[in-house]
């Protein structure tokens, strides 16, 4: 259960949004809709948030804002208590002029923008799977110390399709020690390619999984873990959805899911969700949040 407040500046898309958030298992405290900002704009919701403690994210959709220096000042006090994700509606230069019609307020350029959120450590989302997908792995993570991710997979070609992503958002595969890296060597089959990503191959089962993530969670070389798992191999059962949520239960680092498949599938990926852990259906999903993670980390480490 994750606990988030959201608010945005439309009325039919909240309606969606909330229709939608019904079915994803997040612990919604609060929601507000506030139109055009005639009495209450952005920068009052943040200010009132900033001591709601109820929330532990703040997701937000705006088309703009009203009070520059206001906002930037609550902003950024309150990203230093909790995460702030934004969803920018006019982001570009076909859009700028819809949305300042829209609402009346500053549309400003992308770049003002931008900055904006950077100086202030708003976790910028562009899109609104962005926004929940950071919102929810902002609120259920610790904040690691750096930006280096083990990707453990059963499947060779998911792990180098997770690995290009992960790359591609201005994130490092982590590699083990060389002492770490020997004592998996003989624990694994030689068919398992200890590296990174960490192939377990196809026959992998719950105990070589658990081997693997404990291995990565001591490993002081990695920061974050990205477990991928293909439950539609004959080896993986129901065991390794208890096996991950003890493990995550004591984790110290972040540890997230990628799985896809059918029904099977979902009805596993609701249980680990149920137990605390994240998990996404794509690895591009997946390594955007570990990078919005890794960001909120290093403001909050700059501005300690």
């Amino acid at each position: 259960m994750h606990c988030l407040t959201g608010f945005q500046a439309k009325s039919l898309l909240g309606v969606a949004l909330l229709d939608w958030i019904s079915s994803q298992e997040f612990g919604l405290s609060k929601f507000v809709s506030y139109g055009n900002a005639m009495d209450v704009d952005e920068s009052d919701l943040v200010e009132y948030f900033k001591r709601d403690k109820q929330t532990k994210v703040l997701a937000m959709y705006i088309e703009g804002v009203k009070k520059g220096r206001k906002f930037f000042k609550v902003a950024r006090e309150t990203s230093l208590r909790m995460p702030i994700v934004a969803l920018k509606g006019g982001m570009n230069k076909e859009t700028h002029n819809a949305t300042a019609s829209h609402t009346g307020s500053l549309a400003g350029s992308v770049e003002v923008y931008e900055a904006l959120f950077r100086q202030t450590g708003i976790i910028q989302a562009y899109d609104l799977i962005d926004l929940f997908s950071f919102a929810k792995t902002l609120e259920n993570e610790p904040l690691p110390k750096g930006n280096r991710v083990l990707i453990i997979t059963n499947g060779g070609g998911y792990g180098i399709v997770t690995a290009d992503q992960v790359v591609g958002n201005c994130l490092k595969l982590a590699g083990f020690s060389r002492g770490n890296e020997k004592l998996l060597r003989k624990a694994f089959p030689r068919t398992v390619t200890v590296s990174n990503p960490l192939d377990l191959v196809g026959d992998a089962d719950d105990k070589r999984y658990k081997q693997a993530i404990l291995a990565g969670l001591r490993e002081k070389k990695i920061d974050i873990l990205l477990v991928l798992i293909l439950f539609n191999t004959p080896a993986i059962d129901k065991k390794i959805v208890k096996e991950l949520i003890e493990i995550k239960k004591k984790a110290k680092k972040p540890l997230l899911v990628v799985t896809i498949g059918s029904e099977y599938t979902i009805e596993r990926s609701r249980e680990l969700e149920r137990g605390g852990v994240i998990v996404f259906k794509y690895p591009s999903v997946a390594a955007k949040s570990i990078k919005a993670l890794v960001d909120y980390a290093e403001f909050r480490r700059q501005n300690h």
